[in-house]
C-alpha cells in the first residue's frame, strides 16, 4: 500500500514537470503563436508574457515585415559569406539526391529559398539577412517562418546529416550578430515546420540573418518569414468629414483623413457614387454636371494591408438665378432733389419703382413724387429727381426730412432718409 502511494505522489510529480516544460501556446487575434521556453538556457521573463501586454480586442496584428520569397530573394535583402562562398538562392523545395526533394515543395508556391551548396565542401555557412526593419515603436516583435533540413544517408553514407540553420539578430547595420534565444535548428525536420521566436532588444534599425550551415543533408529550407507586434496597432479609421454642399459647374473640395494603422496611407475616392474610383488624392476636388444628392465613399488603405471606410453625402444644387440689388447711392440737394440708385447685382431690375417723401417745412409742395424705370440692367445705375418749393429750414418748423425708397419686381429694395434745408426751390442736405 505505502509503495502505491509512492508510486501515485511519483506520478503527479512527473506530470507536473511535464506541464512546467510543455509548449506555452498563446492565442492572439486568431493566431496561435507556439513559444518553446527553455527554463535551463534562456531567462523565463524574456518570453512570458506581463499582464500588461495584453492584447487590446481593438488592436491588430501589426506587419512589419513579410516576405514569401515569390520571386526569389528580394533585393533589399543581402548575404553575409562566413565561410567559402555559397550562396541562398531560391529552390522549389528541397534538393534532390536522385530519390526526391526533401520537402517536396515550397511551403506557398511558387518559390522557397535554400542554402545548398551541393557537392561543395562540408561546413560551408553562409547568412541571408534581412533589410533593415524598424522596430523602435512595437510593444513585442515575433519573427514567424517555416523550415525544413532534411538528413540524407543514401548518397554519402560517409558525410550523413543534415544542414543547420542558426537564427541571428544585431540592432545596428554596424553592430555583431547576436543569436536568437530558441532560433537553432539541427535536428533532421523533413516536412515544413513553423517557428515562432520572439527577437530580444528592438531598435530602429534591425538586422536578422538566417544562418544556413552545410553538411551534405537535403538543403536549409526557408519560407513565409514574417516579422510583427502581435499587439499591434489602434485600429484603422477613415474620416470622409462631410457632408458636403455643391453648386452645378463649381469645383467642390473635400478632405480625407485616417488614423490607426500603420501609416501612410493609400486613399481612394468614388465621388460620384457609381462604383468607380474617381481620385486617388487625400483631398481632392470634383465638379457635378446635374444637381443631385450624391453618395461619396472613401477608402482608406494602410501600409500593413487593412483598408477602412466611410460614407458621406455632397449636396449639389443648381446655380441661383441671377438677381439684383437695387442700392440707393446718394441723395443730392440744389435746385430740387436729385437720386441716384445703382443695381448691384447681378440680374436686371425691371418695373422699377421710386418714391421721394418729405416731411416736416412749411408749406412744401410736393410733398411726394414717384415714378417708375423700365429696367436697370445689372451693374448700371440710373438718377431720378423732383423740384420742390417751400420753406423750410429749421426755425419754427422742424428741419424737413427726406426720405427715398426704390423697388422692383424682383423683390429686390432700397431706402435711405436725409435732412434737409428748403428755400423756396433750393434744397441744401446736411
Amino acid at each position: 500500500m505505502k509503495n502505491g502511494k509512492i508510486l501515485q505522489k511519483a506520478g503527479v510529480l512527473i506530470i507536473m514537470a511535464a506541464v512546467l516544460l510543455s509548449t506555452v501556446t498563446i492565442a492572439m487575434n486568431n493566431r496561435a503563436i507556439e513559444k518553446k521556453i527553455d527554463f535551463y538556457d534562456s531567462p523565463t521573463t524574456d518570453f512570458l508574457l506581463k499582464e500588461s501586454q495584453v492584447k487590446n480586442p481593438s488592436q491588430r496584428e501589426q506587419i512589419i515585415l513579410e516576405e514569401s520569397f515569390t520571386d526569389g530573394i528580394p533585393e533589399d535583402w543581402s548575404q553575409e559569406l562566413v565561410v567559402l562562398n555559397y550562396y541562398w538562392d531560391k529552390y522549389y523545395g528541397g534538393w534532390d539526391w536522385g530519390s526526391g526533394k526533401i520537402p517536396p515543395a515550397p511551403h506557398t508556391d511558387p518559390w522557397n529559398v535554400m542554402f545548398e551548396p551541393t557537392v561543395g565542401p562540408e561546413g560551408a555557412i553562409t547568412k541571408l539577412v534581412t533589410p533593415s526593419l524598424d522596430l523602435s515603436e512595437v510593444t513585442l516583435a515575433n519573427l514567424t517562418f517555416w523550415y525544413a533540413i532534411a538528413e540524407d544517408e543514401t548518397v554519402q553514407p560517409e558525410h550523413t546529416g543534415q544542414e543547420i540553420i542558426t537564427v541571428y539578430y544585431k540592432t545596428s547595420s554596424g553592430g555583431s550578430w547576436v543569436p536568437v534565444p530558441g532560433g537553432h535548428f539541427e535536428d533532421d525536420t523533413p516536412e515544413w515546420t513553423e517557428v515562432t521566436l520572439t527577437l530580444p532588444n528592438p531598435s530602429g534599425d534591425y538586422f536578422i540573418a538566417f544562418e544556413g550551415e552545410y553538411h551534405w543533408g537535403y538543403g536549409a529550407c526557408l519560407d513565409d518569414v514574417v516579422v510583427y507586434d502581435p499587439f499591434g496597432t489602434e485600429p484603422l479609421i477613415a474620416d470622409a468629414n462631410g457632408p458636403y454642399e455643391g453648386i452645378v459647374g463649381e469645383e467642390v473640395q473635400f478632405t480625407g483623413s485616417a488614423t490607426g494603422g500603420v501609416p501612410p496611407y493609400i486613399y481612394s475616392w468614388d465621388l460620384d457614387g457609381d462604383g468607380e474610383e474617381d481620385s486617388t488624392d487625400q483631398n481632392p476636388t470634383f465638379t457635378y454636371d446635374a444637381a443631385d444628392v450624391y453618395t461619396v465613399n472613401l477608402t482608406v488603405a494602410d501600409t500593413g494591408g487593412e483598408m477602412a471606410f466611410d460614407e458621406t453625402t455632397a449636396t449639389i444644387e443648381n446655380a441661383p438665378e441671377p438677381k439684383p440689388d437695387l442700392e440707393i447711392t446718394s441723395i443730392e440737394g440744389g435746385k430740387g432733389i436729385t437720386v441716384t440708385v445703382e443695381n448691384t447685382g447681378d440680374g436686371d431690375a425691371t418695373n422699377v419703382s421710386w418714391t421721394i417723401t418729405i416731411e416736416g417745412g412749411f408749406i412744401i409742395l410736393p410733398r411726394e413724387g414717384t415714378d417708375l424705370f423700365a429696367t436697370i440692367p445689372a451693374g448700371e445705375s440710373e438718377e431720378f429727381s423732383m423740384s420742390v418749393l417751400g420753406i423750410g429750414l429749421g426755425i419754427i418748423f422742424d428741419i424737413p426730412t427726406i426720405t427715398v425708397s426704390v423697388e422692383c419686381n424682383e423683390d429686390s429694395s432700397d431706402e435711405a432718409s436725409v435732412e434737409a434745408k428748403i428755400l423756396f426751390s433750393k434744397v441744401t442736405i446736411q
